[in-house]
């Protein structure tokens, strides 16, 4: 296992994301917006009928799966020195969609099912249980990190995607938990803020709420790239290298 140096990393994703800035832009912005948008509609239509809230929200959560197979798409080529235009990366991650939604739906269940146990354990016997469960469904959550990218970059199921993620976050846990901190913490602050900010105004344009969760969207795919290029280090020391999809 190679020993991963936090700043190294750090600013090799930087670097990387401004190299590619505006081809991540591209890539990315459009998918946003239909997130940002269904989002938002997802939560106007759940002050009216459940149903559409459910749909509003499949939809972003499609959509979602489809960006992160063409930023996977698009990093695999950057990092062995091919090129892809946004659109071919996207086309080409269409099929990759219906995989990755099942690894974030099970995700999601498992949210779920920490949420309801937290609800159970403070009012029965189970109480007990409650610490070892939840460390055990977010170490399955973090074990189960590069599947997406086996599922992308291997054409693998999503279970063999999974128990092979598994296998390649072996002695790469902590890393991926520091370096998503890193990250995640300041943007959601940033966020955070924004937010407050707009509310304190007393500005309720949605164009301004939904810009804003475009933003910082954005700004999240500096872990997505940072968690690849973990990834990257991983596969190497094991038999044969991670290549870019061939997409003659």
């Amino acid at each position: 296992m190679k020993k991963i140096v936090l700043k190294d990393l750090l600013i090799d994703t930087a670097l990387s994301f401004s190299a590619n800035f505006s081809q991540l832009l591209q890539l990315s912005l459009p998918l946003l917006l239909i997130i940002s948008f269904a989002d938002y509609f997802s939560v106007q239509s759940d002050q009216q009928t459940n149903l559409f809230a459910y749909l509003w929200w499949i939809i972003s959560l499609i959509t979602f799966c489809l960006l992160s197979s063409a930023l996977i798409m698009f990093l695999s080529q950057v990092e062995y020195g091919q090129t892809i235009s946004a659109k071919d990366s996207i086309i080409s991650s269409i099929v990759y969609v219906p995989s990755i939604f099942f690894i974030y739906l099970l995700t999601f269940c498992f949210l779920i099912a920490m949420v309801k146990f937290m609800n159970l354990a403070g009012q029965s016997p189970l109480s007990a249980l409650f610490f070892p469960t939840v460390i055990a469904l977010v170490y399955a959550i973090l074990k189960s990190s590069f599947a997406i990218y086996f599922i992308v970059l291997e054409d693998l199921t999503p279970l063999k995607a999974i128990i092979k993620s598994f296998r390649y976050t072996k002695g790469y846990i902590s890393s991926i938990i520091v370096a998503s901190f890193c990250f995640a913490i300041p943007i959601a602050i940033a966020q955070i803020f924004y937010k407050l900010l707009i509310k304190s105004l007393a500005v309720f344009n949605p164009l301004l709420s939904i810009g804003g969760e475009v933003f910082f969207s954005f700004l999240f795919i500096l872990l997505h790239i940072c968690i690849f290029k973990i990834f990257c280090i991983s596969f190497s020391h094991y038999p044969g290298e991670p290549t870019a999809k061939d997409l003659s």
